[in-house]
């Protein structure tokens, strides 16, 4: 039953972490003045940043500390610093607009001041986004030693199912219904309650010991990290694992840039279009884990399957070019089929969905299969 909740408050935790993402480029877009810089600058600063953060938990991972609280003081401090986001961006483009831009006065000096401050601004919040997964997952393994590969896969699942949402939640709805501040505030409110709800979980589970029983327990559960750590004959699969890591991540996010540059001519370049590209990228990750969890544990070879998965992806990506075409013909079939009304506008953004599908879902499931993979 623990298991299951902690499962569903990372779902959550992903709703979250992509309304950020999303109200990050409606905001920079504001400052920096163009859509398409403001969306590759957020996603390149969303990612390094949370691979900084990952890095930076990914080194205290064995330490005798109970990482699932680590967890959730993180999203704590991630919700609270969301809370000030509105209000901290506001007062600091004022003083670039009243002071620092006039100042400068040239061109190059005023480009490179907006994109650094663009970048500063929500570098910190991406780096505890990336924590969030190296100590949830660390943390559940320890809890729940026996779940292995399975957990991995699913709680991966559960996450990115939850950034998909969280696109969707925020362009159709959030910022219609409270604004730019509302919705970023909503994140932040799901954040804080996902780390108190995670402490509360945690204090349950945590029988009252005394001193030598509590030192005895840190003994344990020092052994037990022991035990989990790669042997010596697996640790030298670790650089080129790692190297098929940010290969995988790397073509994966160039297939994502590719796709939402290339479908902006099928459904137009609103808002509305690229949170759907983006969340059916996510999608296809999320249904890619979900399909892999059940048999992770069973595969008698996981480099095997790990090819499989890349290969199968590499020629998804690459039949997504002849499938691309025909995608006009579908869009001016679903044009000429609905009516310019409400109704009309929901089927129109069905539609859309349905293309990013046809165009991304063979190689964005196999890209939701490596990382549990890998990890495995």
């Amino acid at each position: 039953m623990h298991s299951i909740l902690f499962i569903a408050l990372f779902f959550f935790s992903g709703i979250a972490g992509l309304i950020y993402e999303t109200m990050w480029a409606n905001y920079l877009k504001l400052f920096l003045g163009h859509a398409a810089y403001a969306q590759m600058l957020v996603l390149a600063i969303y990612m390094g940043g949370m691979a900084a953060g990952a890095w930076i938990a990914g080194i205290r991972l064995n330490e005798k500390a109970h990482l699932l609280v680590r967890y959730a003081i993180v999203e704590i401090v991630l919700g609270g610093a969301a809370l000030l986001f509105h209000d901290l961006f506001v007062a600091c483009q004022h003083f670039s607009y009243d002071t620092v831009l006039p100042f400068l006065d040239k061109p190059v000096p005023v480009f490179i001041y907006k994109w650094l401050f663009s970048a500063l601004i929500i570098l910190p919040q991406s780096m505890l986004l990336g924590a969030t997964f190296p100590y949830m997952a660390a943390g559940f393994i320890r809890r729940f030693p026996a779940t292995g590969g399975y957990t991995i896969a699913v709680l991966y699942f559960a996450n990115t199912l939850g950034a998909s949402i969280g696109v969707l939640l925020s362009g159709f709805y959030l910022v219609e219904k409270a604004g730019f501040k509302g919705a970023i505030i909503t994140a932040g409110c799901i954040d804080i309650f996902v780390g108190m709800s995670v402490l509360l979980i945690c204090r349950a589970l945590m029988p009252q010991r005394t001193g030598s029983e509590t030192a005895g327990a840190a003994v344990v559960i020092s052994e037990r990290s022991v035990d989990t750590m790669p042997s010596p004959e697996a640790e030298r699969y670790r650089s080129p694992l790692l190297v098929i890591a940010g290969a995988t991540a790397a073509s994966s996010f160039m297939y994502e840039v590719g796709w939402i540059r290339m479908l902006s001519l099928v459904l137009g370049s609103s808002t509305h279009s690229f949170e759907l590209m983006l969340s059916t990228f996510i999608f296809g990750m999320a249904l890619g884990s979900f399909i892999i969890r059940k048999k992770i544990d069973r595969i008698r070879s996981v480099p095997r399957a790990l090819v499989l998965a890349q290969v199968i992806m590499g020629i998804g990506a690459l039949l997504s070019i002849f499938t691309y075409s025909r995608m006009f013909y579908l869009m001016e079939f679903f044009m000429g089929s609905l009516r310019g009304n409400e109704k009309g506008y929901f089927l129109f953004n069905v539609a859309g969905d349905l293309i990013c599908m046809l165009v991304m879902l063979p190689s964005t499931i196999c890209a939701g299969m490596v990382l549990p993979l890998i990890i495995h």
